[in-house]
């Protein structure tokens, strides 16, 4: 398979145009019933966004709205645990990191920070699913770790977690 041409602004049309669609490894729309039996007895990435979302109306960090983010991640994670699927979210996970910290020295934002701890469970995990929140098809999050695990050729679910 080709090398990902795709640059770092997201661009999903084109990506599901494209050979990973072919290969089976970039899934779109596909039932929660179905891709949860696809990745069952493995661990999944879920990728949801955060930056962007996180934001209040002046542009700073808001706890509240991090807060609002891990619970979309947490309830996506549930709906999958009943059937059978251990998915791990990053954004649940730093979430309470950020607001658990004994001296707030956790940057929420701070995104080299961030991409490195990530990079350690995307390595882990042997797929990766990006449910419909708002705002996951411009996150350049979402984005890389998607190109990520496509280039490892590991599967990336897309979409599809509505029932």
């Amino acid at each position: 398979m080709a090398d990902l041409v795709f640059g770092d602004v997201p661009d999903w049309a084109g990506l599901l145009s494209g050979d990973y669609v072919g290969a089976g490894l970039l899934i779109d729309g596909l039932p929660l019933k179905e891709t949860s039996k696809r990745c069952a007895g493995g661990l999944v990435y879920l990728a949801t966004p955060y930056s962007k979302p996180v934001l209040d109306d002046d542009g700073a960090w808001c706890s509240f709205r991090s807060r609002r983010a891990a619970l979309l991640a947490a309830n996506v994670m549930a709906r999958f645990g009943v059937l059978g699927v251990t998915a791990i979210s990053p954004i649940m996970c730093s979430h309470m990191m950020v607001e658990n910290a004994l001296s707030g020295d956790i940057d929420p934002m701070d995104e080299k920070f961030w991409a490195k701890w990530c990079l350690k469970l995307l390595n882990k995990c042997d797929a990766m699913i990006v449910p419909p929140i708002i705002g996951w098809d411009d996150s350049c999050g979402v984005w890389a770790e998607a190109r990520w695990m496509l280039a490892s050729n590991r599967p990336v679910f897309v979409g599809g977690c509505d029932e």
